[in-house]
């Protein structure tokens, strides 16, 4: 495991890079709350041979630098950074909730940069009611992370990731139904919020996107079937993939 640093204006951003420099890429984006070490067991799953793993803390998380503002743009420039420095071609984005909605994002934004996105419970939309519901779930749930671990800035209270991307339902249903490439989406079906509609509402907006359904709470708190899953959805842009 190689650990990388990238210096942005305001912040260092810190990943964890694993396999050959600069060839096909699987891009790791946490969700808010967590650190790239949730990745852990999935990339232990997963044996990079001839491609490469990065698993970056998001800005305010983690190792990587505090910020007096946490703006969706400011996210999405900090990815451009990343896949800029990583410069592995084929690259595929694999984003857990909030990471996954990123992924959407740089995907409209750079869309020749991206070959390939595998969404985990990351759904493309979210109705006025779920925005208060989430933004007020994510400041409980923030805050009583925030009284138990050092690694996330207390200005994340604020929810302003959260707030902005949740309230901006049409920016993030425009990027679903911009994605051309080959995406995965993978979901929890004993999770709250991730019933038909919500995958029905993706298979309209992504039409050509394939459905896992994991029996768990997350996707990812399986990660064989998570991993198992990724090594038969990327062979047509990582051809060397080993499993």
């Amino acid at each position: 495991m190689r650990q990388l640093e990238i210096e942005r204006d305001d912040v260092t951003l810190v990943l964890d890079t694993q396999g050959p420099r600069k060839g096909p890429t699987l891009l790791f984006l946490h969700a808010s709350g967590e650190s790239r070490t949730v990745w852990t067991p999935l990339f232990s799953q997963l044996r990079p041979k001839h491609w490469q793993l990065a698993a970056p803390d998001l800005r305010g998380h983690g190792d990587s630098g505090r910020s007096k503002a946490y703006r969706v743009d400011d996210f999405i420039k900090d990815g451009y950074q990343i896949i800029n420095r990583l410069k592995g071609r084929p690259l595929v984005i694999v984003g857990s909730s909030v990471g996954g909605l990123l992924a959407l994002l740089l995907a409209k934004q750079y869309p020749l940069l991206i070959d390939g996105l595998v969404l985990l419970d990351a759904p493309s939309y979210a109705t006025p009611p779920a925005v208060e519901h989430d933004s007020q779930s994510f400041m409980n749930t923030i805050t009583k992370k925030l009284n138990a671990f050092s690694f996330v800035d207390p200005q994340l209270a604020s929810g302003q990731l959260e707030r902005e991307i949740l309230a901006e339902p049409a920016r993030l249903a425009e990027a679903a139904r911009s994605v051309s490439v080959p995406t995965l989406y993978m979901y929890g079906s004993r999770g709250t919020g991730m019933g038909e509609n919500t995958v029905e509402q993706l298979r309209r907006d992504i039409p050509h996107v394939e459905i896992g359904e994991v029996d768990a709470s997350s996707a990812r708190e399986n990660s064989k079937v998570v991993s198992d899953r990724i090594a038969s959805f990327v062979p047509t842009l990582i051809p060397e993939i080993i499993h």
